[in-house]
């Protein structure tokens, strides 16, 4: 009975230890997307390997011809070259620039707003997980008091009876 009580002590210790470290954030691999106003829509799509940017693709069909567009076919590139959203501007296409990296920036953030909510449900399933064990742990403990209470109970009534 003891041994069973170590172990599940042990499990509410590790499930507890466990929600604790899972606060870490381990390097996203995927696609996020995100978007922006230029002179028209900008839609920016990031794919994301260990957590290094290895694809950017835009969507900006609004933005002007010859000018929007030059920052359309050039920030892609540069964003995937330098892995980070906060490369220079084309000149002459600020406006469509700055969406593209707003677009990106959101594209992030939404990635790690995802990431912090699929963490959160991990801790929380981590805490009701130690929580479940901590229970039964206790049950398991208030058995054994009544068992033990019961052992002495016919203890003294065998004492008892010896007794007379």
């Amino acid at each position: 009975m003891k041994k069973l009580l170590n172990s599940l002590a042990a499990i509410a210790m590790a499930a507890s230890l466990t929600a604790c470290s899972s606060s870490k954030s381990s390097a996203y691999s995927g696609t996020t997307k995100g978007t922006a106003k230029g002179m028209g829509d900008i839609a920016v799509t990031l794919t994301l390997k260990d957590g290094k940017i290895t694809e950017c693709s835009v969507d900006g069909a609004g933005e002007t011809e010859g000018i929007g567009t030059n920052a359309i076919d050039q920030l892609p590139g540069e964003i995937v070259k330098e892995n980070k959203i906060s490369v220079d501007g084309v000149t002459g296409a600020t406006i469509t620039s700055d969406a593209i990296k707003d677009a990106a920036k959101a594209a992030l953030e939404a990635q790690r707003a995802a990431e912090q909510a699929a963490l959160e449900a991990k801790r929380q399933e981590d805490a009701r997980r130690a929580a479940e064990a901590k229970a039964a742990l206790e049950a398991q403990q208030m058995e054994a008091a009544r068992k033990a209470e019961e052992a002495r109970r016919a203890e003294e009534a065998r004492r008892a009876e010896e007794a007379r």
